[in-house]
This record gives C-alpha cells, structure tokens and sequence, in this order.
C-alpha cells in the first residue's frame, strides 16, 4: 500500500492547498479523472433500467460514498468500473465508462484487474480457495507478482484488517463479518489504484467498522481512488470527500457529505445518521456528521439559545413493550448452561439465558464471538456439545431440524442460502403451505409491510441484495412461527425498510412472538431490542435493557461494540447536565 500519507491534528483545508479528511490525515490534491462515467444506461436482461443516464468523474485519491434505496443501482454502479457489466452480466447498456484511461465497455474483467479491485456485496459467493492466505495470495498469483512478494503482501493485508491468526483456516469456516474483511485483504494486496467496495460494513461489528475507516481514509490519503456503496452511513460520513445519492438509477444529489445532509434525502430511502437527525431538529448548523460531534457542540449555552425544547428534542421513539414473564411462563427459548461450537471448535461456554414469549432479544459482540453459531442452535441445525437448548419447553435434540420449521421461522445471515423457487411469490408460500399454515391475508400484510408487490413475479435470484434479504424475512414469518430468528436482519437495507423492520418486530411481540436477532445494528437493537446479550471471550458477558448494557461503557467497548441509538444519546447528555 502506498505510504505516502502523514498524521496531523490541524484543522482542514490548509494553506498550501492539501485537503486533510476527518481522520486527520493530510491528503495531496486530488488528480482529475481517474473515473468518467457519461450518458451510462444499464439494464439487465428483461428488466428496467438499472442505471438511466447517470453522469459521474470521480478524481484520483477521492473518497466517494455512494446511497441510495435498495434496488436504486448502486451495485450496479460499481461493477460498471470493473467490467462485470457488461462483460459478465447480460444486458443492454450505452454510454461510456473509463476507468485509469480506460475504456470500460471495451475491456474485460481480466484486463481491469490491475486498476479495479472490486468488494462485492456477497463475501461468501467469492471465496474459493483451501485458506484465507490461499484467497488473498490467488489475486497476485494472477497478476504474476513474484512468490517473494506475494508472502509479504499476504500478512501485511491480513495485518491491516485483524486477520493474522486466521491465515492457515477455511474461509468458510470464518463468520460473515471475516469474510468480508477477508475479501477487503484480497483487494488490499493487489494495489489497485481504484478501489470499489460493495456495503464493506454491513457485516463488520463496530470496532472492525472503526478499523475499516481508517484503511480507506488512509488509502484515499495515499492517492488510491475509494468509492464505496453502503446503507450504513454514520461511519464513513464524516471521512468522505463526497455523498452520491442515486435513486431510480439516477444520481439525485453528489456533493459534500455535509451539503447533501440538508436536503431531504429521506425520501430516497436514506439512512440518516442519529446525529444530524437531532441536528437538524433543532436547528442546530453546521450540522454535525457525527454523535460526538453532536454532542461536543451540545453545551449548556448552545441548548439555551434552541427554539426547541432540549426534552422534546431528545425524546426517543416509543420503545416495544417489554415481555413481562412470570415464574409460570415456559420461555420461548432458554439456554441451560449449553456450551456451543462452531465450525472450528467451541465458541460459546455455560450458556444459562431464556427469552421470553412476546420478547425481542438482541445478541451483540465482535465477527466471530459466535452470535451466528447461537442462532444456528435455535433451531437444531447446530446441537450444543454440552447443556441444552429449548424451544417452548422442547429440546431441540429432541426432533429434526425439519419438524422445527413449524415453530422456529429463521432468517439466515446470507440470504442467497435461502431463496430456491422460481418467483418470490412462490419464496412465501411454500413454507406454510407445507405445513398446513398458509393465511393468505396475513401473506398480503408481510407482502405490503416489507414493499415485496412489485417483485412477486421476479426470481429472487435476479434481486438485489436487500431485496433478497427482505424476502426471506417474509419467508421465514409466513407459516407464524412462534420464534423469529433472525441473522443481520438491516444488512444491505434501506431507512424505509429498517422502520418497517422494527414496526414489524413490535407487533411481533405484542402478539406474543419471540424474536431473537444477531445484530451489530446498535441503533437498530436500541430502537426494537427490550433486552440486549453481549457475548465475549466466549462467554455471556451483559445482559440486560439497552440502557443498563451501555451504562458499563468500558466493557461495552471491550466487547467490540460502541455506543448509539437514542438511549445512550440520552444518557450521555443527562450525565453532562444537558437534558433533564
């Protein structure tokens, strides 16, 4: 990786014109035209556009975040600069695409490899070799670097994205959020002089997302162009040159992040961040791009001169009722001292944790603590090694994992594991047909909640990412089960899809439902979560309501995890007097 960065603390732009980002990295000026894109239209075959004229040049050493709702282009976008479209997918597209002066339309794949390193969506449908330095080394065997180079590049790639120990494992034996640090280290290595990654946070906790910052602000400081599509946009926002928004396959807003933050980007299905969402309802400009920039700008002077009331600007959205279990209540699932193992040995000991009917528990902890590995034990797909795991009083040794489905509905972490029919019509019904289950009406609800009409007669296989993920929520909710189980639940989804989710997972509990969902979405598991379980060091490590799990800070953060959502804003502004 070129090295040709500098730390500093000044405050940006400086005097001799180099551009410092909010890492505090100084940065040379940028080089015009490493990425021209004019008139490019794109569709799939038999399918609308997915790109419709979109105009976009990007310059070299830029760090560009791309948004936009689920199906809006976005991947799309980034596999035009590496020629996966058109060369690989099908299709109908104009224009023109030039990448490091050249031309897109008119080179493969193959000859982009050295200008273009490409992070898809999906880490697990790109790993193939026998080992995590196998995969990261096959990239530099293809571009003929020489063996003694390629042993060095392989561990400082692993280094730089904490995947040292794992170098001798199978890639499919590490977790999703591994695996896509994983295939961030295989770009890595190649040197590429555009880097393009697909929703590179979705699967990352938190400390891993704080790392993965300071890599692409450090590359973009060292003259590597980084452009990056992602719905998660609280960390890399206040680190980009610039925000494209597209929308329908058209780029709506491209401009400085904090520029594009005033406009109503909501309605392009937009995440916005928790701080400038307080911002902006109190009025408060500059807006801050960041919670602790929000709340460093929050002193006592700066909320006495608010025309809104600092109670009602603070006030979190109305919280899902908590189940109130009694002595009496059977748990909808409970863990007695289960000890549990994963894929390359035991991940969890002395599991003892019940949810109740009508609860929703989040499970949070670092990629790899075996949050996924607990899931996959709900249902039976996974036995513990020790101890025992009840479904409604049923250990789930007890039956086939089969005979389970009419009980537990589960929604894996990669939804491509999952789809299997021929229409997403076909996706939601299958299940309770099956089993005797299927309520048409309450199929049409799911259908109209989670925005499934306009693609039950498209193959899921032909669906975004988010799209997918949303289908298999539906999926596993069809037959009613009376556990939901559910892996990343908001990976690759848009703001429009997340209120759905936590509306839906109310209702869910009101009506008696458990939900227990792996998330490393804090502000998701604030917003629908009653309890939170933090694993660590392969243990049980907090459990609790959000706001008593956050209040032990330190050991939050040695989790892996940082804080958010508004339950810990408020607590950090009662603890500085500044919101009663």
């Amino acid at each position: 990786m070129p090295a040709s960065w500098t730390s500093t603390s000044r405050p940006a732009p400086t005097s001799a014109g180099r551009r410092i980002d909010g890492s505090g990295l100084r940065r040379e000026p940028a080089v015009p035209g490493v990425i021209e894109i004019r008139g490019l239209r794109y569709a799939y075959p038999a399918q609308d556009p997915s790109l419709d004229g979109v105009d976009l040049a990007v310059d070299t050493g830029e760090l560009v975040l791309v948004a936009g709702p689920s199906g809006s282009g976005k991947s799309t976008l980034l596999r035009c600069l590496n020629g996966l479209v058109p060369h690989f997918y099908a299709g109908q597209v104009s224009g023109e695409v030039r990448v490091a002066g050249r031309d897109v339309l008119r080179h493969p794949p193959a000859a982009m490899m050295e200008a273009v390193g490409l992070v898809p969506q999906n880490p697990a449908g790109s790993l193939f070799n026998s080992t995590v330095a196998r995969e990261i080394a096959f990239g530099l065997e293809s571009l003929g670097v020489p063996a003694g180079e390629i042993a060095s590049r392989v561990h400082a790639a692993a280094a730089q994205v904490g995947l040292e120990e794992t170098l001798g494992r199978p890639p499919h034996a590490l977790s999703g959020g591994e695996q896509q640090r994983l295939l961030v280290a295989a770009v890595l290595a190649a040197r590429p002089a555009v880097l393009a990654l697909d929703e590179p946070f979705a699967h990352l906790d938190p400390e891993m997302g704080e790392i993965l910052v300071d890599v692409l602000a450090r590359l973009a400081a060292s003259g590597i162009t980084v452009v990056v599509a992602e719905h998660r946009l609280g960390l890399l926002l206040p680190h980009a040159d610039r925000l494209v928004v597209l929308n329908a396959g058209r780029v709506v807003h491209d401009a400085a992040p904090a520029t594009v933050m005033t406009a109503d980007v909501r309605r392009h299905g937009l995440n916005v961040p928790l701080a400038v969402r307080v911002a902006r309802g109190i009025g408060l400009q500059p807006l801050p791009l960041s919670l602790d920039a929000l709340v460093s700008r929050l002193t006592p002077a700066a909320l006495a001169g608010l025309d809104v009331p600092v109670a009602d600007a603070f006030l979190p959205p109305p919280r899902p009722a908590a189940a109130l279990p009694s002595t009496a209540d059977v748990p909808a699932l409970a863990f007695d001292a289960a000890t549990l193992h994963g894929p390359c040995g035991p991940l969890v000991h002395g599991l003892d944790l019940a949810v109740a009917p009508g609860e929703v528990m989040a499970f949070l902890g670092r990629n790899g603590v075996g949050k996924t590995t607990l899931l996959k034990h709900c249902n039976g797909l996974r036995r513990p090694a020790r101890g025992t795991v009840r479904v409604a009083g049923v250990a789930t040794t007890a039956r086939p994992v089969s005979a389970w489905a009419r009980d537990v509905g589960f929604v894996f972490q990669n939804p491509n594991d999952q789809i299997f029919r021929p229409t997403v019509r076909d996706e939601l019904t299958v299940a309770p047909q099956a089993l005797g289950r299927h309520d048409p009406r309450w199929v049409d609800a799911l259908v109209e909640r989670l925005d499934l009409g306009p693609l039950l007669d498209r193959s899921p296989f032909r669906l975004s990412e988010g799209q997918k993920k949303r289908v298999t929520f539906a999926a596993a909710l069809a037959a009613r089960p009376r556990l939901a189980v559910l892996d990343e639940p908001t990976t690759g989804q848009d703001e429009p899809f997340r209120e759905a989710l936590v509306a839906l997972l109310s209702d869910l509990a009101q009506s008696g439902c458990a939900v227990a969902m792996a998330t490393h979405d804090v502000e998701l598991a604030d917003a629908a979560a009653s309890r939170w379980a933090v694993l660590a060091d392969g243990r049980l490590d907090a459990v609790g309501p959000p706001a008593a799990v956050m209040a032990d800070i330190e050991a939050f953060r040695a989790a892996g995890l940082r804080p958010g959502g508004w339950t810990w804003l408020r607590q950090v502004l009662s603890v500085a007097g500044r919101v009663g």
